[in-house]
């Protein structure tokens, strides 16, 4: 469709080659998930923080190596949206909100990050007093779940 010079900037965020603008603007809503090898993924769950715990508790345990406690946040992050449909913004936000009860415990290790995944990305859109701001994150390079915090890694424990 027909867009201003001043859309196609605002969706250019970045990358090598345009944005398409309509999956850009469902993926910063929480709707849907675009994850390369696999398609898009329509996201529409948003569960109790009850029901979320075990989802996370879940879905890292069937990511862990055999041996190994910590698994790839992006992985992790893929895994709840594609098993689960429950989008990284609301798993992101879910995740706080589990810990702040006391229903799961998050550690993280903020290791040198993936570059396996660049092309796993999450376009987001958040107003800062009053500037609009959009921005891309690669969901394996750890910048994600925890603002200033790396955390290519994590660990859950219950």
């Amino acid at each position: 469709f027909g867009m201003s010079s001043a859309w196609r900037e605002i969706f250019w965020i970045k990358r090598k080659r345009s944005v398409n603008p309509v999956k850009s603007l469902a993926e910063m809503g929480g709707l849907i998930l675009e994850i390369p090898e696999q398609g898009i993924i329509y996201t529409n769950e948003i569960p109790s923080l009850e029901v979320f715990a075990n989802i996370a508790f879940n879905a890292y345990n069937l990511l862990r190596d055999s041996g190994e406690e910590y698994v790839l946040t992006g992985s992790w992050l893929e895994c709840l949206a594609l098993d689960s449909k429950i989008h990284p913004l609301h798993s992101r936000r879910l995740l706080t909100n589990a810990m702040e009860h006391g229903l799961i415990r998050c550690l993280i290790e903020g290791s040198t990050p993936d570059r396996r995944f660049e092309d796993h990305t999450l376009d987001t859109i958040t107003v800062h007093d009053g500037v609009w701001e959009i921005r891309q994150f690669h969901l394996y390079q750890g910048d994600f779940l925890f603002p200033n915090r790396a955390a290519v890694r994590i660990r859950l424990e219950r």
